[in-house]
């Protein structure tokens, strides 16, 4: 009777992608199937698949229930390290075997494992097989730390912004620049994901973007020219040129790690002063939120206080007295286009806004370790602090100068606002402002007032005062 058999072919990485490795192991076990005369009742493959990670290998899943089927009397490979390489997969075989009565085939010979010598020489083989992979990860792992001391790029898939041999991509590097710049002036992953995605900026995979990926990317080492290995930084310098300078990406870094940008989702905050606004009582910052029912059943957004729920305040009402405001103390805006000197000063700054506060819990934690005084922390947090108003000024100085517009026309001012993204909005009220207090209303009051909210402003119309609207 003529033996069915299946044919299965594995390579653990297909550099070219042409499949050309598969295409010699189908070769050689059609010719040994000829010259035993079995009938090949299928082939089934598992490209750029390791037979040793633990990932699934969807073709040899497909082989095993052809086998617990019945469907195939002997199972034909280039070699038995092709169908297992450790000893725990063998041993499901051997029960299967067992079971079916399946015989192994490779071109050094077959495997019976339903005899005690099969059984045998199919262990040593796979004891064999994972000597050979031991070996094979300690030589890359030696080859890697070897390139790491050299320096040179090694990516075994090409990184947004750069090419395979470490140069860039202008197309991509130039926009990754620019999203660094973006969010360190306030913009949100979630928008500069929306705009790359309008623009036809896709990933090296050719996929869409989401907050999740860029953010991943912007996180990447090798953007500022840091070299790795094993998550943590070697000291070696890079063999390539950075897209970023160092310190943009270690405060971009920084603001992507702080708390207070959580969104809870990982996308844009939907209110404009989500997270700006405080409750007077508690402290807590400003979520969104929906009102009851009122009497025509209708329902409208409010900003309250994420801890106690202390107050509450219309959102639409908020959000227009708040630019307004702004707008009535932004005497200095003129008409004139975007000015990328003051644009490239604001991402300076941002950096050293982000190094000052690093540098305050830097010290807080000396303290609470003992290593200095608190004298030692008082004169370090003054200094931080003073360099800060001062950073803090300038930043409101230069955000108030992006609308761009005559003030005269109101009209014209309320277009140009509703033309930016709310991030852009959001940033200019939070270097414009030095704080936005919700305060209790009165009982029984309907229509929201001016008096609800406190409004402490960074940009003041007499040199040197903060101003309280």
């Amino acid at each position: 009777m003529t033996k069915r058999a299946v044919i299965y072919a594995r390579i653990s990485l297909d550099a070219t992608g042409e499949g050309l490795g598969i295409a010699r192991q189908e070769a050689a076990c059609r010719e040994l199937c000829e010259q035993r005369g079995w009938k090949v009742t299928k082939v089934i493959v598992d490209n750029s698949v390791s037979a040793f990670s633990r990932k699934g290998r969807p073709g040899w899943e497909q082989v095993l229930n052809l086998v617990s089927s019945g469907a195939v009397d002997v199972v034909v490979a280039w070699q038995v390290d092709r169908m297992y390489r450790s000893l725990r997969d063998l041993e499901d075989l051997v029960d299967l075997a067992d079971r079916t009565g399946v015989t192994l085939a490779t071109l050094s010979g077959e495997l019976d494992l339903t005899t005690p010598n099969g059984r045998m020489m199919a262990r040593i083989l796979g004891s064999v097989a994972r000597k050979e992979v031991e070996q094979k990860g300690a030589r890359q792992k030696a080859a890697q730390r070897q390139r790491v001391q050299t320096g040179r790029p090694w990516w075994t898939a090409r990184p947004f912004g750069f090419e395979r041999d470490g140069q860039h991509r202008p197309t991509e590097a130039d926009p990754l620049r620019q999203a660094y710049a973006d969010l360190l002036a306030g913009q949100s992953v979630y928008s500069i994901a929306a705009r790359w995605n309008d623009a036809g900026i896709l990933t090296p995979r050719g996929n869409r973007w989401r907050s999740s990926n860029l953010r991943h990317v912007l996180l990447c080492e090798r953007n500022a020219g840091i070299l790795t290995y094993l998550g943590a930084e070697t000291g070696v310098p890079a063999g390539w040129e950075p897209i970023v300078p160092e310190d943009v990406y270690r405060a971009t870094v920084r603001l992507l790690a702080d708390p207070v940008r959580n969104t809870g989702g990982g996308g844009k905050r939907k209110g404009l002063l989500v997270g700006v606004a405080t409750c007077s009582k508690c402290g807590g910052k400003a979520s969104q939120g929906w009102s009851r029912p009122n009497v025509a059943g209708e329902r409208y957004r409010i900003y309250t206080c994420r801890e106690g729920r202390c107050v509450s305040i219309p959102a639409d009402f908020l959000d227009s007295h708040v630019i307004r405001m702004l707008l009535d103390r932004a005497d200095q805006w003129e008409a004139q286009p975007v000015d990328q000197e003051a644009e490239q000063e604001s991402t300076a700054l941002r950096v050293e806004e982000s190094n000052l506060l690093a540098r305050k819990a830097s010290l807080a934690e000396m303290f609470v370790g003992g290593t200095i005084d608190q004298a030692a922390l008082a004169a370090g947090a003054v200094k931080a602090d003073a360099r800060l108003a001062e950073i803090r000024d300038r930043l409101a100085s230069i955000a108030t100068g992006r609308v761009g517009v005559d003030l005269a026309d109101t009209e014209a001012v309320w277009d140009a606002i509703d033309r930016m993204e709310v991030d852009q909005v959001r940033t200019i009220i939070e270097t414009a402002c030095q704080s936005i207090r919700l305060m209790p209303r009165r009982k029984g009051a309907r229509l929201p007032k001016g008096d609800d909210v406190q409004i402490t402003w960074r940009i003041s119309q007499t040199e040197g005062s903060h101003i309280v609207g």
